[in-house]
């Protein structure tokens, strides 16, 4: 940042999530303890109850009750990619926000900016999924009288078009959005304007809300400074395929530590990669699947336990799911983030091979 607040070295979307990730307060933690699978709507709760004590510059951590491991960044990369699918399914349906005032009132678009902005600068994914009329809302001013097809969503025109079709049908919907006229057919075109004036006008509300959120790490400075530089990370497009990690990337990520060349333990070391390898070929095209397991429980093992004994030791919070078999799904397994870095950073998996695994742990299978 220059001395008078421009962004005047940003170039491309790298240079902000740069300039965002120096902002980053290594020495100090934002702390999230929660539940694994627990609804959006609580995260949102969870987290404004945190920022009310630290500021959401300081390094993200992240306990999930129940589960002894802990964050050394990997679990909180997880937690964000989470984040990012849920905000995009609950609050932002269909690449706009949700039309709800009760989420402009009680804060949760504003935490939503929030989390994106934490996101981006501590190596979470980027949040593509809004349309570019929505990212747009965040920081234009409108002519509300000339509200024309490039700044309504996709879901909006097929909307006006069933209107047009048969206003009666929806005369709910279009006394809900503002309009006092009479509902017929030679009012239409005043119907539909009134339409698009309310549409439009929500959205830039909500979005600027959004944006609120954004400003706590400087980010809606750099939208509104550069706002085509930015707009990759935020709508729906090309970037969200240059981030998704194919078998040829994650396979490469890896770097085996092999025993001395020659040795039997050394071909087996080198089969286990190559079988590795082509799981992770089936996994790219789909022709893998798994069964439901144990996400992570707590868990006692005592010598003669019965089954009831052992269904009695298991955590009562038991979370079971299919494991994501897809590239994507086996890295965020491994490092916790299931994309990419948008920083274009390169960095490598240690492979380490337990030839004594039996020995070490003779009841495993």
């Amino acid at each position: 940042m220059t001395p008078n607040g421009n962004y005047a070295l940003i170039n491309d979307y790298k240079d902000i999530v740069h300039e965002l990730a120096s902002q980053v307060k290594h020495d100090k933690h934002f702390f999230i303890v929660t539940r694994r699978k627990a609804p959006f709507s609580r995260i949102i709760s969870l987290w404004q109850r945190q920022a009310s004590k630290s500021h959401t510059t300081n390094r993200l951590s992240v306990h999930y009750s129940g589960e002894s491991g802990i964050d050394n960044g990997a679990i909180a990369l997880e937690f964000l990619e989470q984040c990012t699918a849920d905000m995009a399914e609950s609050m932002f349906p269909d690449g706009a926000p949700m039309d709800s005032s009760f989420l402009v009132q009680n804060g949760s678009f504003r935490t939503c900016g929030e989390i994106v902005a934490v996101s981006l600068a501590q190596g979470g994914p980027p949040p593509c999924f809004l349309e570019k009329c929505a990212y747009e809302a965040a920081f234009r001013e409108f002519d509300m009288m000339n509200i024309g097809e490039e700044n309504l969503t996709f879901k909006e025109k097929q909307l006006l078009s069933e209107v047009r079709s048969d206003c009666q049908k929806h005369t709910d919907l279009i006394i809900d959005n503002g309009y006092t006229g009479a509902i017929k057919e030679e009012n239409l075109d005043a119907i539909v304007r009134s339409l698009q004036v309310s549409f439009v006008s929500r959205r830039c509300l909500y979005m600027k809300e959004f944006m609120l959120g954004l400003s706590s790490y400087g980010l809606d400075q750099m939208i509104i400074q550069n706002p085509l530089v930015c707009q990759p990370l935020f709508v729906a497009g090309d970037l969200k395929e240059d981030v998704t990690p194919d078998a040829d990337y994650l396979f490469s990520l890896l770097e085996p530590h092999y025993s001395r060349e020659g040795t039997s333990r050394r071909c087996f070391e080198e089969d286990i990669m190559d079988f590795f390898q082509d799981i992770l070929n089936d996994c790219e095209t789909g022709n893998v699947v798994g069964h439901q397991a144990p996400i992570a429980y707590n868990y006692k093992e005592e010598e003669g336990n019965t089954d009831e004994d052992e269904a009695m030791n298991q955590d009562e919070s038991l979370v079971v799911e299919s494991p994501c078999l897809s590239v994507p799904g086996i890295m965020g397994w491994l490092t916790g983030s299931q994309h990419k870095p948008i920083s274009g950073k390169r960095f490598k998996i240690p492979v380490y091979f337990d030839h004594d695994c039996l020995k070490n742990k003779p009841g495993h299978s």
